[in-house]
């Protein structure tokens, strides 16, 4: 498989989805008349869109500068691993401020369920970066398809799951 296809088609995908999600977000009317769990969906969308776009480009960046192949991959895991806990923690403030009933639309499971897989990605991620897998770049992709597998979650739950609309 040639990876720098594969990582060009995510990068794709990725602007394809920030793409829709600001044609969402501009059919959604005024910021100031967006409710608590709109304005949290939206940020998510965008957030997750924007990071799988960012983190697909980090291998061309890192090898343009002559890095050794492993090392490119060792870091792009890296780099995966501190964007989930970035994402993760300002993520989960923001829940954590919802009301009840919002977070209760969110439905709960599936939030923690998110949060789960996010935690053993994120695990997964750490380690490649530390060298303590033998196929980072494997990890690396699986941290990719965690990112474009949320960004999509995300997008179809604004879509379909909007209380009171």
């Amino acid at each position: 498989m040639d990876i720098s296809s594969a990582l060009l088609a995510l990068t794709q995908v990725a602007v394809g989805l920030i793409g829709f999600s600001s044609v969402l977000i501009a059919l959604s009317g005024e910021p100031r008349n967006w409710s608590a769990l709109d304005t949290y969906r939206i940020k998510g969308m965008l957030a997750s869109s924007i990071c799988l776009l960012l983190l697909s480009l980090v291998p061309f960046l890192l090898s343009s500068f002559g890095v050794e192949d492993q090392i490119v991959w060792r870091c792009s895991a890296g780099a995966i691993a501190v964007l989930l806990v970035i994402g993760m923690v300002t993520n989960l403030r923001g829940y954590l401020r919802l009301s009840d009933a919002d977070r209760a639309t969110t439905r709960p499971p599936f939030v923690w369920a998110i949060y789960a897989v996010g935690s053993l990605v994120l695990a997964a991620e750490a380690a490649a970066a530390l060298g303590l897998l033998a196929s980072p770049e494997g990890t690396y992709f699986l941290g990719l398809f965690f990112t474009l597998t949320l960004a999509s979650y995300l997008i179809v739950r604004f879509l379909f799951a909007r209380p009171n609309r």
